[in-house]
């Protein structure tokens, strides 16, 4: 169903991220997930992000989600995407959360082994019920 990814020895593990990530989509809890492997090639999108990674410079986007997950680049709490100003108003060793102004567009990040996962979420949805979905979701990934 899906071609193999470059650089992935276990394309099992897309299979499972495919799989989880869709029931979080389908139960309306995220809006939009790519998955970009290490070198920044974005090989999964899905929902609002979908047409984000279609029309972008791959290169660039990813680069801008990569600083912000690099220690040495903590002071860097702004960036932009699909339009919107994101604040960051959490960051961890693996992830970093970030939200527009009047909660319009909410963003997680997560450091996973195969790369990055980037997820969308609406002001229907609240911080506090996405983080502890996606943290679990993310963990489970990395075992």
């Amino acid at each position: 169903m899906y071609a193999p990814i470059a650089g992935l020895q276990d394309t099992s593990a897309v299979h499972s991220w495919d799989s989880g990530l869709k029931a979080l989509l389908d139960q309306r809890i995220l809006h939009g997930a790519a998955l970009f492997t290490t070198n920044g090639r974005c090989v999964r999108s899905y929902g609002a992000l979908e047409a984000e990674f279609r029309n972008s410079v791959e290169q660039e986007v990813f680069a801008q989600f990569l600083t912000l997950t690099n220690q040495e680049d903590a002071a860097r709490t702004t960036f932009e995407l699909m339009g919107h100003k994101l604040i960051v108003f959490q960051r961890s060793e693996r992830s970093v959360y970030a939200m527009s102004s009047g909660r319009r567009l909410g963003l997680c990040l997560h450091a996973l082994p195969l790369g990055l996962l980037l997820s969308t979420f609406t002001r229907s949805t609240l911080p506090q019920q996405v983080i502890p979905l996606l943290e679990k979701y993310c963990d489970e990934l990395r075992n």
